[in-house]
């Protein structure tokens, strides 16, 4: 089948993509900006060419799935990356014997972050807590009431993290439940458009990129 001869549109191709699509052994030309940069501002359209035959759309693939490793990059490296920034927190559901519960509501509030050094902390709350006590230091002389409605619905921590392939960690250094701290606490990632979602357990958390 005769390849089309529009130039192929690469999301955010760069040099380090050309240089290695180059070491492959194929030719990259990359247009003028004015007249070819793709409309979405997400990358350029170039002209591929492995001797006088146009590489097809399908046969592109697999020489692009290779470039990260071409440069030093690996999945465990990629999902890094993706994971750097700030969450928020649009669900948090528990399986229990094939049926849904939300263990803090239906509307929780969240914020989840995590840094290029490898800090990450975490925050979720149910929505509408109450409680009388104000001083921080008065929680000590609370009734046992005033306790549960300072404790229930909240879980906070923070640490570091680390990646091996779709897992993440989280080393625990201080955690609102004590039993947490100095804990590994491991989840599955999945990525899902501007969407993260994180498993552990019978858990499920999603949540949303927050802009830089």
């Amino acid at each position: 089948m005769k390849a089309s001869s529009s130039p192929l549109v690469i999301s955010r191709v760069d040099a380090r993509i050309g240089t290695a699509l180059s070491s492959k052994g194929y030719q990259t030309r990359s247009a003028q900006k004015s007249k070819y940069q793709a409309p979405t501002g997400g990358g350029w359209m170039y002209t591929l060419r492995s001797g006088s035959e146009r590489m097809t759309r399908r046969s592109l693939i697999p020489t692009i799935a290779g470039v990260p490793q071409a440069f030093g990059e690996t999945p465990q490296s990629s999902n890094r990356d993706r994971l750097i920034g700030a969450w928020r927190l649009l669900s948090l559901e528990m399986i229990v014997d094939g049926k849904t519960l939300y263990p803090l509501g239906e509307r929780p509030i969240g914020r989840l972050t995590y840094d290029a050094a490898g800090r990450t902390s975490a925050q979720v709350m149910k929505s509408g807590r109450k409680s009388a006590i104000t001083d921080p230091s008065a929680v000590a002389r609370g009734t046992e009431d005033e306790l549960r409605q300072i404790a229930d619905g909240y879980v906070g921590y923070f640490g570091s993290f680390d990646v091996d392939g779709s897992t993440v960690t989280h080393h625990i250094e201080a955690c609102t439940l004590p039993a947490w701290t100095g804990t590994d606490q491991k989840r599955q990632v999945e990525f899902a458009g501007s969407h993260l979602v994180l498993r552990f357990g019978p858990n499920k958390l999603v949540w949303q990129r927050l802009p830089d």
